[in-house]
């Protein structure tokens, strides 16, 4: 049993009965990323770059003290890392701060932070380093560190699937 030709004109009629107007966000949706980081989204890029600026800001303290300088502040290590037209940091410092990230986060289900949840966390990162300091990260790049989170990591045992994670959550019951 074959489907039905549908005419231009049902589909039409179909639309507008439905509220369609063609045309009527033409202005609106010219505009480009109007809406790309909502203000949630935001915040969670915020805490990502905050605990970035943490983990640089531990080891120049660690620097500057053998140097017998004054240990920098916050506002000094943001600028350093984070600065306008500052590189994106390269693949071995994204997956050390990342085994940083990881050593300092807890899972809501079990112990360990899930694979979905690192590479979430990544993806904030990388979004808000792109955004602060108007520099991209590498798509290849970023790819990468997504695919060693589900595999180096989870073979290391440092995170776990999410499936692997609610088998393990109080009163659940797997369907196997």
């Amino acid at each position: 049993m074959g489907r039905r030709q549908v005419t231009a004109g049902k589909l039409l009629a179909r639309a507008e009965a439905n509220g369609y107007k063609r045309g009527e966000h033409k202005e609106k949706d010219e505009t480009r990323d109007s809406r790309k980081h909502v203000e949630k989204t935001k915040k969670d890029q915020e805490a990502a770059l905050h605990r970035y600026i943490l983990w640089n800001l531990g080891e120049m303290r660690r620097d500057y003290i053998q140097r017998g300088l004054p240990p920098p502040d916050k506002a000094t290590a943001r600028e350093r890392c984070l600065g306008e037209g500052v590189d994106a940091p390269d693949l071995a410092t994204v997956k050390d701060f990342l085994r940083f990230y990881v050593a300092t986060s807890k899972g809501k289900i079990v112990k360990r932070p899930t694979a979905d949840s690192v590479s979430t966390f990544a993806e904030w990162f990388f979004a808000a380093s792109t955004r602060v300091t108007g520099t991209p990260t590498d798509a290849d790049e970023r790819s990468e560190v997504y695919n060693w989170v589900r595999k180096t990591l989870t073979a290391e045992g440092l995170v776990v699937y999410k499936t692997e994670a609610q088998l393990h959550r109080p009163g659940f019951d797997p369907p196997f």
